[in-house]
């Protein structure tokens, strides 16, 4: 008998040392997927610019896991979704984000997700999907004829909404239930020290836990054999549901069908925040003069900072030294102070913007006392 795209591993023992066949496990690297080729997978080191192409070698990043199993013609789904369908650039970024090294809590680094699973049962195709996406906090969706995945990672916002572009100016708020506030989590993950047997690492919210009691969640860590990764995933569930207690719902014109899932917007709503710090751009500036579309009633020795939306195809940088751009243009970080309180319909920035923003541009202004608030497209 043959066994293809199989490995055999045979023993031989004698009967009368064994009650029964001993059970055997076995160390073992597992599948080669194709991987970028500037991406050394043993240091994890990405060299140069990515031309897209791909080389075949062993990797535990789960970007490459996950796109292994969307675009492989044998035990993927490769059959059904041509590779061409598939945003392998986003998921370059998230391959990325996860090959960071971060602390693993006993006193070294390791890399931010990591993915170690074998698939043993038939499973239904969008679960496994979004089983495999959950290793590196990712979700799945379907636009513009790809699929496209997004990560929960720290990202700038690339829009603005206030009442000049939302309809009627109305922003409705909703809060989450306390009861879908857990305590504490109970992580399980493969612990490689006890040949890979499951674990349950704890994790607690000291303060959730005198304020509401004990709450709690069970969660599977999808392909986890770090005590650390369990830990991170524990804490992120609690502090995601303590934290991001809030969502906003509103309708926007055609700029906004732009947005897609996963992006941060910045929401200035006069209503909630007592003053009206955005609008839009009355006319074009010429590089370093804003010219708003209202007063706007700014006091001295106070540091502000606007944002506005830069034109399309403008490249700029934004404070975390990233480039970035969108389908509106990305957004532009310029500080300025005022002389003497007043109500300005016009002001200077400390330096000049990259490009110059067109008439009707979104533009907000913050302060230490007075930030935008931000949202997650969802």
């Amino acid at each position: 008998l043959t066994y293809p795209n199989s490995v055999i591993a045979y023993m031989k023992i004698d009967s009368e040392q064994f009650s029964r066949i001993p059970t055997r496990g076995y160390h073992v690297r597992l599948l080669r997927i194709k991987i970028p080729t500037n991406y050394d997978p043993n240091t994890r080191i990405y060299t140069g610019l990515w031309d897209g192409t791909f080389k075949v070698a062993w990797s535990d990043n789960p970007a490459w896991c996950f796109y292994d199993i969307l675009t492989n013609t044998r035990y993927g789904l490769g059959e059904y979704i041509p590779a061409d369908q598939v945003d392998k650039w986003d998921l370059y970024n998230i391959g990325k984000y996860c090959d960071d090294m971060v602390p693993d809590g006993l006193g070294g680094n390791e890399p931010r997700f990591t993915c170690n699973m074998y698939i043993q049962t038939r499973e239904e195709a969008y679960t496994v999907i979004q089983n495999m996406a959950s290793i590196f906090r990712g979700m799945v969706y379907w636009s513009g004829g790809t699929i496209s995945t997004i990560q929960d990672a720290p990202s700038p916002p690339v829009a603005i909404f206030s009442a000049s572009n939302v309809v009627d100016g109305a922003f409705i708020y909703a809060g989450t239930s306390i009861k879908a506030r857990h305590t504490t989590a109970l992580v399980t993950w493969n612990d490689p020290a006890v040949l890979y047997r499951q674990k349950v690492e704890y994790v607690e919210d000291a303060e959730g836990i005198a304020r509401f009691g004990i709450r709690e969640t069970e969660v599977i860590a999808v392909g986890a054999t770090s005590r650390g990764r369990a830990n991170r995933l524990g804490r992120w569930i609690l502090f995601s549901e303590k934290e991001e207690t809030e969502t906003v719902a509103f309708s926007s014109g055609l700029e906004g069908t732009s947005i897609r899932p996963g992006d941060i917007v910045q929401v200035a709503d006069p209503t909630r925040a007592g003053i009206r710090f955005s609008g839009r751009l009355a006319s074009g500036s010429t590089s370093t003069i804003m010219n708003f579309d209202t007063p706007t009633p700014l006091t001295e020795e106070v540091a502000y900072t606007l944002s506005v939306i830069m034109p399309f195809g403008a490249v700029t940088t934004l404070p975390n030294g990233d480039t970035e751009t969108s389908s509106l243009g990305a957004i532009e970080i310029g500080n300025f102070s005022v002389v003497e309180s007043a109500d300005y319909t016009t002001i200077t920035l400390d330096s000049p913007l990259t490009a110059i923003p067109k008439a009707n541009a979104m533009w907000l202004i913050s302060e230490a006392n007075l930030e935008p608030q931000l949202f997650r497209v969802l």
